[in-house]
């Protein structure tokens, strides 16, 4: 993610625009590739792009993506999305983590993965994204922040082959 897209989405999340204005410009963007690409397109008048954007466009979202336009970053939408889901995120203390599982976890474990996180990363609130992996073998495998945490028996051989070899 570049500085640029970082820089326009936090602008974006200090304007306090309404998420479903956001939501609603990003559905536009990923649903319609040839308004992205008219948008991005340096041929293409300003004027032209601002009519575009007045017709197609929430409202509130007008303002801020001739901005973009004027200043030639309305390629990098998709990427301003990204870095604005993430400052909301960090904003709002939330986590964001993804558990890879053989079988799905209970909510017991899921709660107490949750706990740990909370308190591992002092965070308010943790958004799991899960996604099963068959060769895990068992067990599971964590990813937060930069950390990694593997609980899984096929990592659990690894640790064991590694130990094996050095001795």
């Amino acid at each position: 993610m570049t500085q640029t897209a970082i820089n326009y989405a936090e602008v974006l999340y200090e304007l306090s625009v309404p998420e479903e204005s956001i939501e609603k410009t990003e559905q536009i963007v990923q649903q319609v590739p040839q308004v992205g690409a008219a948008l991005s397109s340096p041929v293409i008048a300003l004027s032209a792009k601002e009519k575009i954007i007045d017709r197609i466009f929430p409202a509130e979202m007008r303002n801020y993506l001739k901005v973009l336009c004027k200043y030639q970053k309305a390629d990098r939408m998709e990427e301003i999305f990204e870095a604005y889901r993430e400052y909301k995120r960090r904003q709002n203390q939330i986590l964001k983590a993804t558990l890879w599982y053989v079988t799905l976890p209970r909510e017991e474990q899921t709660e107490k993965i949750r706990s740990f996180l909370q308190k591992k990363f002092h965070c308010r609130e943790v958004a799991f994204e899960l996604k099963q992996k068959k060769d895990l073998i068992g067990g599971f495998l964590l990813q937060a922040g930069n950390q990694e945490y593997d609980w899984s028996l096929a990592g659990r051989f690894r640790q064991l082959e590694q130990k094996l070899i050095r001795r």
